[in-house]
């Protein structure tokens, strides 16, 4: 496929012209298959080209794609042997560099039926590193500061989230709620919106309600509801905007006091037969991805919280939302309710 442009000659320029990706398109629809040897020489080639024509990017991600999901066994899903090819490509010491790499990575999430959830935490903490640093491709151009997460980084997340859940009924992974509390984490006390308070809340409360026995909504459903965007689109829209969609501080104080609490029903336990099929779902998906899957569980978030900052209102929030929606709570998380009353 590559011999139908000059490599060397693109090299030696250090640029992708119009008339390079046509070419390469052309020689792409015309070719059976991508090798591995293919792709390896696309991401050289991508790394070695600062200046590359506006359509460079869309060629480079459909081939990949292409690639990681539809020609490599077993067809449509991602395993994590790929899955961790794919992050040494596009990372350089876990950190996503090019708009065109989260973009890629943004693509097979949704494009795959399953994917290992380290996958899934490995992009969300791209998200992390943007609202610590104010570096890579969330913030360059964009005018806000750090210690803050923008609406953009914030419909981000959901669309990840709702990347990995798009076609199971699967919770938040131990993997995936690590990674939203390092955000969480990360974001300075006045830097958090109602958007984010509300998300974190949802998603890692009904991933410990579910491990506590209860039926809670597929992510996907709980992304709907907090009015995160669906994955039509390409990531440009994400990637966009200044300092002006941020808001300001009266209504992120306002939102962490309220909209992160809202209670939306009451959680009801599961029957056998369900939880039954549930552990089916998760060894199937073990068993296709070849990743081990561990719960956000009550263990898991009481060890979480007991490292909270005194002062986080989204934390407290989130536990306050289990105490509320839970028809039934474990004794080691009604001995660390009432530990954190008797403190208060």
């Amino acid at each position: 496929m590559l011999t139908a442009i000059p490599v060397e000659d693109i090299r030696r320029r250090g640029s992708i012209r119009d008339r390079d990706v046509a070419a390469l398109r052309a020689a792409y629809a015309a070719c059976d298959e991508v090798s591995a040897e293919d792709a390896q020489a696309l991401f050289s080639l991508h790394a070695a080209t600062p200046i590359q024509d506006p359509s460079w990017a869309d060629l480079f991600i459909e081939i990949i794609s292409d690639f990681i999901i539809e020609q490599s066994a077993p067809a449509g899903y991602l395993v994590a042997e790929n899955s961790r090819w794919l992050i040494e490509q596009v990372s350089t010491f876990g950190r996503v560099e090019t708009s065109t790499e989260l973009a890629l990575l943004l693509d097979v999430l949704e494009r795959t039926r399953w994917s290992p959830p380290s996958l899934s935490a490995f992009a969300l903490d791209q998200i992390r590193h943007a609202i610590e640093t104010g570096k890579g491709p969330l913030r360059a151009g964009r005018s806000i500061p750090v210690g803050t997460i923008a609406a953009a980084e914030v419909a981000l997340a959901g669309r990840i989230l709702r990347a990995f859940g798009r076609e199971t009924t699967m919770a938040i992974t131990r993997a995936e709620a690590d990674a939203l509390f390092a955000i969480n984490r990360a974001i300075a006390p006045d830097g958090a919106s109602p958007a984010w308070s509300e998300m974190l809340v949802r998603t890692i409360g009904s991933s410990v309600l579910a491990s506590l026995g209860h039926a809670v909504a597929p992510r996907p459903a709980i992304i709907d509801a907090l009015g995160m965007p669906d994955g039509a689109g390409d990531l440009a829209s994400l990637l966009t905007g200044d300092g002006n969609e941020r808001l300001d501080r009266s209504q992120r104080s306002e939102g962490s006091r309220t909209t992160a609490c809202r209670v939306w029903r009451s959680a009801r336990l599961l029957m056998p037969e369900e939880r039954a099929l549930l552990r089916l779902e998760r060894q199937r998906l073990e068993i296709v991805t070849n990743e081990v899957i561990e719960d956000a569980d009550d263990d898991w978030l009481i060890g979480a919280l007991r490292e909270s900052r005194p002062d986080d209102e989204i934390e407290a929030a989130l536990l306050g939302f289990i105490i509320r929606e839970a028809s039934r709570l474990s004794p080691a998380l009604e001995h660390f309710v009432e530990e954190r009353a008797l403190a208060a």
